[in-house]
């Protein structure tokens, strides 16, 4: 699985040079409108835009499997879900790419099963990772309030992904809730890295 998940994230890194350059082909359009006169630069302008909006990114920061994580689940249910994403002060190094990406992967998986279900279609990540500590909140909608634990997408890994976020949690004696409120299902991760 780990493997998998380590694929996974450099095919999106690849992806994000692919943006870098995109971005670099981008300004230099922009600055070939500055000069042009105003009939000529209309079409390049909005040809600019149409490229502009076919980018599909919910968040960029400094780490980039956190980007991919988010915005590979973004990519795939924004047209179904709407995310409010903060990220904050990401540091790196503390923890092992393949458990951040377990925990993040898990947190999201389940968020997204659960709110397909019901009609508020609105999932919140909160991530700062900073001064040695990490801390992520994913909140998203309920079907109500008795919450059957266990997913029922089939297959043989059924309840996996609250057992992996558990035990990645584990290893660095790190905190993980999970509150229910009447329509809200709210995941809290606390991990700290001071010695």
């Amino acid at each position: 699985m780990n493997n998998m998940i380590l694929q996974n994230i450099n095919l999106h890194i690849k992806n994000q040079e692919e943006i870098k350059k995109f971005k670099h082909d981008i300004k230099n359009k922009l600055e070939t409108i500055q000069y042009l006169n105003l009939e000529h630069s209309h079409q390049l302008y909005n040809e600019v835009i149409q490229e502009l909006k076919s980018i599909d990114k919910l968040i960029h920061t400094q780490n980039p499997y956190i980007d991919a994580i988010i915005n590979t689940k973004y990519a795939q249910y924004k047209d179904q879900i709407k995310f409010h994403c903060v990220v904050k002060s990401i540091e790196d190094g503390h923890m092992k790419v393949t458990d951040l990406c377990s925990i993040l992967f898990n947190l999201l998986d389940n968020a997204i099963e659960e709110t397909l279900k019901t009609n508020q279609k609105e999932i919140n990540i909160y991530i700062e990772y900073s001064l040695n500590e990490l801390i992520i909140q994913v909140k998203n909608p309920i079907v109500n309030h008795n919450i059957d634990w266990v997913s029922h997408k089939g297959g043989e890994h059924q309840g996996l992904g609250l057992t992996i976020i558990q035990e990645k949690v584990n290893l660095y004696n790190g905190i993980y809730k999970k509150q229910i409120t009447e329509d809200t299902f709210i995941s809290y991760i606390y991990i700290s890295f001071h010695n």
